[in-house]
């Protein structure tokens, strides 16, 4: 086991890095069917008109359906307006970020009609797991002056399942606020990497049938060929002459494709996979072929994967695996069709745990997350068969049958339970009507 410190430091170092890449868990951009118009041009309308149209595909809500307001402006795009007087704060409620851990919030930021000297940080609140408890989150001064800004701002820590953004009217001067281009961003957890070392001496080209190295490969997983064909691992990058520090998978074009077989993915969901790929002479760009099957299937799906640079230029690419609910998958590596060797490095499929914000209630089998909450026209109670709302002596104070959206503007302020039969299952929370 000659090389194994430095390899371990290799592998790691790459694992640590690759767990350290954030991915996209939600974008908003407040894109909707409203016909485009021109530049500052304005669109008021109550949310619930605009249900299921917005691009991160949470609808937005304001208390009491309040209207918000669309501006055109940043080019043919829109983005929140929300008025310093007489405006509502819109939210974008339980967004599913389960599983995925180092949260952090970017945001486009910008005072309306603001002098060059007002820098003002906007007033965003968060609440998490259909909570009643909102937090302010301390957010950077940005956008005076009709200055646009990006920033973007750590959300809390810890592990939960959704989080609820709330975006408040400017509460410091008398201007109007614009938002654009929500994204939370997230660390998926890594579920399997393999760097195709082994305890092999020396350098250049090693040739070999894999069940010769049964056992010792990083990834934990045994590679496999067709009838225990020969595969070559190939040392260093062109980029690291001469202190080739690696091995690589290298795969002629008249060679055998590789299977790493059953990676267990048990769990998780949003798969995805990166690698390294280089073509191992002077040739064109390629498409490489990398094939899944889920679950010991026979069934070999081929990743959309890129185009990657040919003349030995390593990229690093990544790729979404099949989507569905499954406990393994297999990845085929094959030879490229267009006569150029491959080599592939750094296989890493990250993903976060299956656990929509849908499965809230999974966890806590009895209980109903009220949204919104406090609230004072409605709450909403997708699929129920039934809600029944009583105050705190258990009087019924209100009845609904088959209804996602159930009218409370009725109902004195104060506290209420809630009871929902969903799926002949009843489930209870509490409501704060305002």
């Amino acid at each position: 086991m000659k090389k194994i410190t430095l390899l371990l430091f290799v592998a790691l170092t790459f694992m640590l890095n690759e767990a350290n890449a954030q991915a996209t868990v939600y974008s908003e951009n407040f894109e909707t069917n409203v016909v485009a118009a021109g530049d500052g041009q304005m669109y008021t309308f109550a949310p619930s008109t605009k249900s299921g149209t917005w691009i991160g595909g949470v609808d937005l809500v304001t208390a009491g359906d309040a209207d918000m307001n669309l501006r055109q402006g940043w080019g043919a795009q829109f983005n929140l307006k929300i008025l310093t007087t007489g405006g509502a704060a819109v939210t974008i409620p339980n967004i599913d970020v389960a599983g995925y851990t180092n949260l952090t919030l970017s945001y486009d930021f910008v005072l309306e009609n603001a002098g060059d000297n007002i820098d003002v940080a906007p007033f965003i609140e968060v609440s998490i797991d259909g909570g009643t408890t909102w937090t302010t989150l301390a957010t950077v001064a940005s956008g005076s002056g009709w200055n646009k800004a990006t920033k973007s701002i750590a959300l809390p820590a810890g592990t939960y399942k959704a989080i609820s953004i709330r975006l408040n009217p400017n509460n410091v001067t008398a201007n109007d606020a614009m938002f654009d281009n929500i994204v939370i961003y997230g660390t998926a957890p890594t579920l399997y990497s393999e760097n195709f070392e082994s305890d092999f001496p020396g350098d250049g080209e090693h040739t070999f049938a894999p069940s010769t190295k049964i056992g010792t490969w990083i990834g934990g997983k045994d590679l496999v060929t067709a009838g225990d064909a020969p595969i070559i691992l190939r040392q260093g990058w062109e980029s690291e002459a001469p202190n080739y520090s690696r091995y690589l998978l290298k795969i002629l074009s008249t060679g055998a494709a590789v299977t790493i077989p059953n990676i267990d993915v048990t769990g998780h969901t949003k798969l995805k996979l990166s690698y390294e790929i280089a073509v191992d002479n002077v040739g064109p760009d390629l498409v490489p072929k990398i094939e899944a099957s889920v679950d010991g299937g026979t069934t070999w799906t081929t990743l959309p994967t890129v185009v990657s640079p040919g003349g030995y230029s390593k990229a690093q690419k990544s790729v979404a695996l099949p989507a569905g609910s499954y406990n393994t998958i297999s990845l085929r590596m094959n030879p490229d069709a267009g006569g150029n060797d491959v080599m592939f490095d750094n296989f890493i499929i990250t993903g976060p745990e299956k656990s929509a914000v849908s499965s809230l209630s999974s966890e806590k089998k009895d209980v109903f997350i009220v949204y919104p909450n406090p609230a004072t026209n409605y709450i909403l109670a997708e699929n129920a068969q039934k809600v029944t709302i009583t105050d705190l002596n258990g009087r019924i104070v209100k009845e609904a049958l088959n209804s996602e959206k159930v009218d409370i503007s009725s109902l004195s302020k104060g506290a209420y339970i809630v009871k929902v039969m969903i799926a002949n299952s009843t489930k209870i929370g509490k409501l704060i009507k305002e």
